[in-house]
């Protein structure tokens, strides 16, 4: 899908760039999210180029930094094409 910039806002998405980096891969968007209220646009956001070790190439997939972003109003990040 497409690709964003996260920039953090808060110290905690200051250390997730930190850790995991700028550039991320939008591998989902929703209007609603179970854990929010707010409305949408919500993406979900893997980071670009982080691979979990595996036994198989078939199980090669994102680590687990993957998360659910607001796109215009996110408390952690502001979102950038």
């Amino acid at each position: 899908m497409k690709i964003y910039t996260l920039a953090g806002l808060s110290k905690r998405g200051k250390q997730i760039v930190k850790q995991h980096g700028e550039r991320w891969e939008c591998v989902r968007q929703r209007d609603k999210v179970l854990f929010s209220d707010k409305a949408g646009p919500w993406l979900y956001v893997e980071p670009l180029g982080e691979l979990r070790v595996s036994t198989t190439v078939r199980e090669a997939r994102f680590e687990t930094a993957g998360r659910w972003v607001h796109a215009l109003t996110d408390e952690d990040f502001k979102v950038m094409p």
